[in-house]
């Protein structure tokens, strides 16, 4: 079979790709974020033709809308030395985090996510010192409190 540009760069693409989500899963905002979410991934698996053969995986984690859970989620995420080998949800693997939902979470994570360089979308976050200046791998999909009439 003739090699060529397009061949190559499928049979390099990998089986699965892993992307994190952290919500506060006790709050109406984060069980329908969790939904969509889902059912995204859902509608992203079954269509051939978006990702082409690589399986698109989800690790949802709660953070009780708490700072200090919320890093500790993160860290799940991330930090080796918390995987048990029995355990597929603790893989280091994951290229992006969805989330978080509130800026107090936000501002005890982001710390790790510039040590880690994993880009973090936040859907939710509109505390107005969270700056991609300072964070480069936050990602904030509203408006700061800082735009609020």
């Amino acid at each position: 079979m003739p090699s060529n540009g397009l061949t190559a760069n499928v049979s390099a693409r990998p089986a699965v790709v892993k992307v994190g989500a952290i919500f506060a899963l006790d709050s109406t905002i984060g069980r329908v974020a969790k939904i969509a979410l889902e059912e995204a991934v859902k509608d992203v698996n079954s269509n051939s033709s978006v990702l082409r053969g690589t399986k698109l995986v989800v690790k949802i984690r709660n953070s009780k809308c708490s700072g200090f859970l919320g890093l500790g989620e993160v860290t799940e995420f991330t930090d080796k030395t918390l995987i048990l080998p029995e355990d597929e949800f603790m893989e280091t693997d994951i290229i992006a985090v969805i989330g978080p939902q509130s800026s107090v979470v936000a501002n005890a994570i982001l710390d790790v996510a510039n040590e880690l360089k994993t880009p973090f979308l936040s859907f939710a976050a509109t505390d107005p010192t969270i700056s991609s200046l300072q964070y480069p791998y936050f990602i904030r999909t509203t408006q700061s409190e800082s735009h609020a009439s």
